[in-house]
């Protein structure tokens, strides 16, 4: 069974078959564009997972191609030790 791929409105361009990696690089694209996603906050991998119906994986790997592009950086959350 392939896994459903998750929706955001106004997103018809994505494409059920592209990988959950590029799903959710393009819907993160989108919200940095349109201004959903606050320039200087950081968010957490998870709930974003978690939203879109996923594991933290495509997410973690989404977010490493929008480093590469420049549009977010990656910030490690400090170990409670």
């Amino acid at each position: 069974m392939t896994p459903k791929p998750f929706s955001t409105p106004g997103l018809s361009n994505v494409l059920e078959t592209s990988s959950l990696r590029v799903q959710a690089g393009r819907i993160l694209r989108a919200r940095i564009v349109t201004g959903q996603l606050v320039p200087g906050w950081l968010y957490a991998i998870r709930p974003v997972a978690s939203e879109f119906g996923v594991s933290v994986t495509p997410i973690r790997e989404a977010l490493l191609d929008l480093a590469s592009d420049g549009l977010v950086r990656i910030v490690r959350k400090p170990r409670a030790d």
